[in-house]
């Protein structure tokens, strides 16, 4: 009895220690998930706010409407009324309008309507121009409001629950053995059989710690199965100031803060004789240029700083970007605004029962770039910023797309253009400059005949359907090699049919060709490039089952890329099935093993999958030991994102780390370069 009453207070303690610390955590999830909120509220209306300011203060009326209207389509803000002479501009103005008595002016205000909904309001006056912006505000949340509304967050509350039933099993665990050992001394000591060790190990030999989870907090949880902010997050990421913000921040750097880059302007020719007369079309315009953008800018590593009307303004960061001495930054920026005029100026709009294609016209400069605080908030500025739109206004023929840059800057780009002859440009304020403008660039048949080094700078679904074709019919290695190379670097959010079509096209053109060069190695990678080229969203069952028909009896190598690609889609319970099809007894490499390991560990790690990389790690072949590695590198960084706590619940990841510790001291002579700085990540 005097071991269930110390059972019995421990438990008490437990669940009480329990109940005071999810209670702390669950307060905390509460207030954080709320600070959130707001601050998102607030960043999207100062954001708004000085887009407008800038448009107005510029006398750009229009372009400020089509701002405010493009915030709306954003849900940045909620509604908007600029009072704009003989112009209705405005956005569900009734709403501003049953509100307009309880203005003050210059003053962030907050309103809440009859029916309980929050509303942050801001009325400024900018060159004589009243306007108004309005957005709403989450209201905040409660404990039951979370409860009831949060799936995530119940979830992670129920887990919590079990973890303690788990903790209080796993005491149960201990005084069994406990008393199991005091009773096996006094039991030896008289000669008897130790009956009750051996039905305590019957009663409790199942219980292991591999059965101990960690459950995610509240608070994570919470926070991230929330698809606003994960949405916001992803869309952030391309933002110039974003990332300079989170840049300063880490590096615990001070404004103002100068950095070297390229600044990049594009807009449409001719955009503002369209605005007047077709709003619908103009609208239709903008948004096309700037989904193009996105996906463009995305591909060559350039940052948005801003888009006003019609015109897209793109930067190459120098400094963040200096780390990568292979790429030419000015020639990415080039690239990026070769490519969006060429596409661009390739789609059809259908409008007023007619078809329409229109031209794009960019400017390109470099200088330093200054991001700093001013009363009307942090801005960029630099006189990149200023040339390239200058650069771009100087471009007047309408009917082909042209690229202006200074004469000083020519010799950045100069393997990728053929420029006009050299002229003067007469820019307002600025006196005049030399300069080229540019209607001739580098096309890729030409890159691939006479400058392949230079296919790094064709990223456009076009220049990618060229290449993955070319995987089928070329014959120089040196050249192959290069097409795998570049192709791997580049990273889609989405391609059109005939980027999909001419991979699929070229799967089942090598297996119908086996006899190419090194044809097991480059099938292989060829089928891998669908993990970057091939976007998860456009995955389709058609091309699942172009790599499921691959017959599984070639190599090693093409099975473990069918694996990879096929997890790399989620494609889960797909693979695992019919794992044992994907293994082969020629596989020296070890590599289809290896990837099913992965998919395993990934769709739920467990004891097993662990000891079986246990079982490669101590391998006396190199080949799978090697293999090993590569697994137990892939699976920890995962967990490590996702779970680290939950990791180290395993025994088995101790084992697997005592056993790379010994492999780094005694048979690190055994591995490549590659897998020896695998293994120096793992053990940082």
């Amino acid at each position: 009895m005097k071991y269930i009453g110390d059972l019995l207070k421990i438990s008490l303690v437990v669940i009480v220690f329990y109940l005071i610390s999810a209670a702390w955590g669950v307060r905390g999830t509460i207030s954080d998930f709320n600070k959130n909120s707001s601050l998102i509220a607030a960043q999207k209306i100062e954001k708004t706010k000085i887009e407008i300011q800038n448009l107005i203060q510029q006398n750009q009326f229009l372009e400020a409407c089509m701002q405010a209207a493009a915030e709306v389509r954003a849900e940045n803000i909620f509604a908007y009324s600029i009072q704009v002479p003989d112009m209705d501009c405005s956005k569900n103005k009734e709403f501003i309008t049953a509100i307009q008595n309880q203005f003050v002016p210059d003053q962030l205000q907050y309103f809440t309507n009859n029916s309980g909904k929050q509303f942050t309001a801001l009325k400024l006056t900018t060159n004589q121009i009243e306007w108004v912006i309005v957005n709403k505000r989450d209201a905040e949340s409660t404990f039951f409001n979370l409860f009831k509304n949060q799936e995530s967050f119940r979830t992670a509350l129920t887990k919590d629950i079990f973890s303690v039933l788990q903790i209080m099993l796993i005491i149960i665990f201990i005084f069994s053995i406990l008393l199991v050992e005091n009773l096996q001394k006094q039991l030896r000591r008289q000669g008897r059989r130790s009956y009750w060790l051996e039905l305590s190990n019957t009663l409790f030999g199942w219980l292991r710690p591999k059965y101990i989870k960690m459950a995610i907090s509240a608070s994570e949880a919470v926070l991230i199965h929330n698809d606003n902010l994960r949405t916001m997050l992803d869309r952030s990421r391309l933002s110039l100031s974003s990332t300079i913000y989170k840049m300063i921040q880490d590096n615990n750097l001070q404004l103002p803060y100068h950095f070297s880059g390229t600044v990049v302007g594009v807009d449409i020719n001719g955009f503002s004789k369209l605005t007047g007369k077709y709003n619908e079309l103009a609208e239709v315009l903008t948004e096309k240029i700037i989904d193009m953008g996105m996906e463009l800018v995305m591909r060559y590593g350039g940052l948005f700083s801003s888009v006003a009307g019609d015109e897209v303004v793109v930067v190459f960061d120098h400094e963040h970007q200096a780390m990568n001495k292979k790429y030419n930054l000015q020639m990415l920026g080039a690239a990026f605004a070769r490519d969006l005029m060429r596409d661009y100026s390739n789609h059809v709009f259908h409008f007023l029962g007619s078809d329409h294609q229109f031209n794009l016209k960019a400017g390109i400069a470099d200088s330093e770039i200054t991001f700093k605080e001013t009363k009307a908030g942090t801005i960029f500025g630099g006189e990149a910023f200023t040339f390239s739109k200058r650069l771009s206004s100087s471009v007047v023929t309408e009917n082909i797309n042209a690229m202006a840059i200074l004469a000083a800057d020519i010799d950045h780009i100069k393997y990728l253009v053929t420029p006009e002859p050299l002229e003067t440009f007469k820019f307002k304020n600025m006196g005049e400059h030399k300069g080229y403008q540019i209607r001739n660039f580098l096309n890729i048949e030409s890159a691939y005949q006479q400058h392949p080094e230079l296919l790094t700078y064709f990223r456009s679904d076009t220049d990618i359907v060229f290449l993955v074709t070319k995987i089928c019919v070329e014959t120089s290695i040196e050249k192959l090699n290069l097409i795998f190379q570049y192709l791997s670097e580049i990273k889609t959010y989405h391609v059109s049919e005939s980027v999909i079509n001419s991979w699929l096209n070229s799967v089942k053109n090598m297996y119908s060709n086996n006899k190419i060069n090194n044809f097991n190695k480059n099938f292989a990678r060829l089928i891998i490039l669908g993990k970057n080229l091939l976007p998860q969203k456009q995955w389709s069952q058609s091309m699942t089952d172009a790599v499921l028909n691959i017959p599984r009896d070639i190599d090693g190598r093409i099975n473990a890329s069918v694996i990879e690609l096929l997890v790399d889609k989620n494609l889960y319970e797909t693979v695992i099935p019919i794992s044992e099809s994907f293994l082969i007894a020629s596989d020296t490499s070890f590599r289809g093993k290896a990837e099913l390991l992965i998919a395993k560990a990934t769709l739920e790690l467990s004891e097993t999958v662990l000891t079986e990389i246990i079982e490669m790690l101590q391998s006396y072949n190199k080949l799978q030991m090697a293999s090993g590695i590569y697994v137990s590198g892939q699976i920890l960084k995962y967990y490590e994102e996702k779970n680290p706590a939950g990791l180290r619940t395993y025994s088995g990841y101790k084992k697997i780390m005592r056993e790379l510790k010994q492999i780094h001291l005694k048979k690190s002579d055994q591995l490549s370069d590659r897998m020896k700085n695998v293994l120096l990540t793992i053990l940082q």
